[in-house]
C-alpha cells in the first residue's frame, strides 16, 4: 500500500490542523546572505566554485555529504552568526504569534542536505516528542533551496499522528514484539496521508515537532539544503521524563525577552 500524498504551498498559509504555519521571510536579504556564505564555504571545502545549491549533487560526491554537512554545522554555529537576531529578522511576528514574545532558541543550528537518490539522507516517519523534545516547542524550518515533492519533508495530520502514537504506546505497554501488532501499526502508517511542503526560496515554515514527519528518497532533480531551529516559550513546560540534555544552557539559550517579562522578573523579589 502506498502513501497518499499532496503538496502544501503558500495558499495553505495555516497548514495541517492549524498547528503549522507557512510564510514568506520578512527579510529575504538575510536568507540570501546565509546562502551566499554557505556557497562560499562549500566552494572552499571542495576547491571548486559553485554558484547555486540546487545542483550541488552534480558537483560533490554523495559519499562526501556527511563531512560537508558537519563542516557547515560548525560554520553556522560559529560566532559569525547571531541566530536570535536572524530568527527575528526572518520570522517577524510569526513566531511571536504562535509561541509568545518570551522564548528560548535551540543553541545548535542544524542543517540538512538531501541529494537526489541518497537513501542515507532519509528519515523514517517519527515524532520528535517521543525522543526527548518538548511537545510545547516549535521548529522553524528554513529551506535555502526550493523544495517540492520528495526533495521536501512531509507531515502527517494531528489526528493520524495521535492514532499511530497511541497504537505504538499500546505495543510498548504490552512489551511484546507481536507480529500482528506491528503489522497493524505498519499498515496504519502506510495508509495515512503525507503532506509534502512546497516552498520557493524565501519561504519558511513553523512546524510542530510532535506530528509524525519525515522524508523519502529524493527523486527530484534538485538537492535540498535546509536549516532548522527549535523554539520554546519560557513559560511552557518541558516533557515529564528526565531529559537533562534538553535544558537551558545545554540545549536551549535565552533568545527573546519582552519588556513585560523583564519588568516582572525585577518585581519577583518584592512579592511573596
Amino acid at each position: 500500500m502506498k502513501f497518499k500524498t499532496r503538496s502544501l504551498c503558500l495558499s495553505d498559509y495555516t497548514l495541517i490542523d492549524g498547528v503549522h504555519r507557512l510564510f514568506e521571510a520578512s527579510n529575504k536579504s538575510v536568507l540570501i546572505d546565509i546562502r551566499t556564505s554557505l556557497l562560499h564555504e562549500v566552494s572552499e571545502y571542495i576547491q571548486t566554485p559553485i554558484n547555486t545549491l540546487e545542483p550541488l549533487h552534480t558537483q560533490i560526491d554523495i559519499n562526501d555529504v556527511t563531512s560537508i554537512r558537519l563542516h557547515l554545522v560548525n560554520f553556522l554555529n560559529s560566532t559569525k552568526y547571531n541566530w536570535t537576531r536572524i530568527e527575528d529578522l526572518l520570522s517577524a511576528d510569526n513566531v511571536h504569534h504562535m509561541i509568545g514574545p518570551d522564548y528560548l532558541l535551540q543553541k545548535k543550528i542544524n542543517i540538512s542536505i538531501q541529494m537526489p537518490g541518497d537513501a542515507a539522507s532519509t528519515l523514517a516517519m517519527h515524532s520528535d516528542c517521543i525522543s526527548g523534545d518538548s511537545p510545547w516547542q516549535l521548529n522553524l524550518w528554513i529551506p535555502l533551496t526550493k523544495v517540492m515533492g520528495t526533495s521536501s519533508i512531509y507531515l502527517v495530520s494531528t489526528t493520524e499522528s495521535i492514532n499511530i502514537l497511541d497504537k505504538l504506546g499500546k505495543l510498548d505497554e504490552l512489551n511484546t514484539k507481536s507480529l500482528a501488532g506491528y503489522t497493524e501499526l505498519s499498515e496504519l502508517m502506510n495508509a495515512c496521508d503525507k503532506e509534502y511542503i512546497k516552498e520557493e526560496f524565501g519561504m519558511l515554515s513553523i512546524i510542530h515537532p510532535g506530528v509524525l514527519h519525515g522524508n523519502d528518497v529524493n527523486t527530484t532533480d534538485n538537492t535540498r539544503v535546509s536549516l532548522n531551529i527549535r523554539i520554546k516559550s519560557i513559560f511552557r513546560p518541558d516533557i515529564q521524563k528526565d531529559h537533562p540534555d534538553r535544558g537551558v544552557g545545554s540545549y536551549y539559550q535565552l533568545s527573546n525577552l519582552s519588556s513585560q517579562y523583564l519588568f516582572s522578573k525585577k518585581l519577583t523579589k518584592y512579592v511573596g
